[in-house]
């Protein structure tokens, strides 16, 4: 198990960095949100059920959170991958199905205090990139030959690999820790948590509405959208 957990934390890391480019460096086709990269992360963990449940709530949380302009929001994709990974080890060693909602809550728990540590690296990678900027837009100005190919794809090198790196530092540890907790009795899973998975979706729909608000067209994809978690609830729950 402990090999198993290595693999599952490098390979989401690496699946985290990738999907981070949609944010701001490369591709923007929203492969980063938390919809979708819960799911995909579920899926290289062969729990699909904790990916579709952390992707719903997360989404809901940070849809209004978004990077435009100078704005640094959460980093929702490599929280989400955090989440998810947590959750994915948690119902590992409940060995059932249908825990989701109840390890969701601990996993949230867990993650958020180190959205900071995702931050920074996103941070980190825009100050290098603006170094990049600078030293081709010198290059141009000084009338010698540049490949701006070249330099982009160092951007987009320096988002993957400093987000991949941030997710494995804290992903492997926080893997182990959660495997050894989820094992104990006094930490297992416990049906008490459901009340606080419908905390986190309430507080979800809230940041949502907050987000939509003010926009009839916003308001209808809201309400629209809100068929997606009545959907999951009721499949999980029956």
């Amino acid at each position: 198990m402990q090999a198993e957990i290595f693999v599952g934390a490098l390979t989401v890391s690496v699946a985290g960095g990738i999907m981070s480019l949609d944010r701001t460096a490369a591709f923007q086709t929203m492969v980063s949100r938390p919809i979708v990269a819960g799911p995909v992360t579920g899926y290289l963990l062969s729990n699909i059920e904790a990916g579709l449940v952390s992707g719903m709530v997360l989404e809901l949380l940070f849809i209004g959170d978004l990077p435009v302009g100078a704005y640094l929001p959460a980093h929702e994709t490599a929280l989400t991958v955090l989440v998810t990974a947590l959750m994915a080890v948690m119902l590992g060693v409940a060995g059932s199905a249908g825990h989701a909602f109840k390890a969701l809550p601990i996993a949230l728990v867990i993650a958020v205090p180190f959205g900071r540590v995702y931050k920074s690296a996103d941070d980190a990678a825009r100050r290098v990139n603006y170094s990049i900027y600078k030293r081709a837009e010198e290059i141009i100005e000084k009338g010698h030959d540049i490949s701006l190919l070249k330099e982009n794809l160092k951007g987009a090198f320096v988002f993957f690999s400093l987000t991949a790196a941030a997710l494995f530092v804290t992903c492997l540890p926080l893997m182990y820790a959660a495997h050894f907790l989820a094992g104990r009795r006094e930490w297992g899973i416990s049906p008490a948590l459901y009340p606080a998975f419908f905390g986190a979706l309430a507080l979800g729909i809230s940041a949502s509405y907050n987000a939509a608000y003010g926009s009839r067209a916003s308001l209808a994809a809201f309400f629209a959208a809100g068929a997606v978690p009545a959907i999951a609830l009721a499949v999980f729950a029956g």
